[in-house]
């Protein structure tokens, strides 16, 4: 008939052992595997984390600017005219052989002065920029540039880069031959 709450209560025992003991088999494992996954990260982060210079695995140290990084001063010439130049120029990068490149410019023309932004590339050794007057009086006729913009394409030779360039204005293009230093 019914069995007697020591025998249900043995049954139950027994019955649960095994379960128990499972979960607890599981658990050690859990934990050890849980172990060793965290000693996995540990040495791979203490890899990666390493101030050895000489390890084969450390990057080389890669230079974020470039040659034309600084301050340029130069001369624009357009048959008998002369107009000084200031070039601060960044030379962003890209890999070992371009650049992009911003910065700003100051022109000194007989009895005015100018600034403005410029940007371009540069490849090896040639250079191409635009520079734009930070505020212009607009054309009544569209131009292909801003008005008073300037382009310059040149060669880098060290600390000195020449070539031409066009002014675009309100009256058509007037172009110019620019030489340009480095300065200290």
């Amino acid at each position: 008939m019914g069995r007697s709450f020591v025998e249900t209560n043995t049954m139950i025992t027994a019955v649960a052992r095994p379960c128990s003991h499972a979960r607890t088999r599981r658990a050690g494992r859990l934990r050890r595997s849980s172990v060793v996954a965290t000693l996995c990260v540990a040495l791979s982060l203490a890899a990666c984390g390493s101030d050895d210079a000489a390890s084969p695995l450390a990057p080389s140290p890669v230079p974020l600017t470039g040659a034309l990084s600084g301050t340029w001063t130069g001369t624009l010439r357009a048959g008998n005219r002369e107009t000084r130049l200031t070039l601060t120029l960044t030379d962003m990068i890209v890999d070992d052989r371009r650049g992009g490149i911003f910065g700003t410019y100051t022109a000194q023309f007989p009895g005015l002065s100018d600034i403005g932004n410029l940007s371009g590339v540069r490849e090896d050794a040639k250079v191409s920029l635009m520079l734009v007057p930070a505020s212009s009086t607009p054309c009544a006729q569209e131009t292909p540039l801003p008005p008073n913009a300037m382009l310059l394409s040149a060669n880098l030779s060290g600390s000195r880069f020449e070539g031409t360039g066009v002014v675009v204005d309100c009256n058509g293009s007037t172009n110019w031959t620019a030489t340009f230093d480095k300065q200290p």
